[in-house]
C-alpha cells in the first residue's frame, strides 16, 4: 500500500521488515506551517501507543 509522502516504513520495507504507519492529524496539514492536530485526536493517539506498548511481546 502506497501514501503520497514519505516516511522510514518505506526504508524498513525493503528490509522485508513489516511497518506501520500511523499518527494523529491530518495528513494535509502535517510539517506546515500552521500545522495543528486537535487535542481529542492527541490523545487517541497516546492511548493507542500506551497499549501497543503494554501489549508488545518483548524479546
Amino acid at each position: 500500500v502506497g501514501v503520497p509522502y514519505g516516511t522510514h516504513a518505506s526504508r524498513i520495507a525493503k528490509a522485508n521488515v513489516p511497518a506501520v504507519v500511523f499518527g494523529p492529524g491530518n495528513i494535509a496539514q502535517a510539517h506546515t506551517k500552521d500545522e495543528w492536530i486537535a487535542i481529542d485526536q492527541l490523545r487517541q493517539a497516546a492511548d493507542v501507543y500506551f497499549h501497543f506498548c503494554a501489549t508488545a511481546e518483548t524479546t
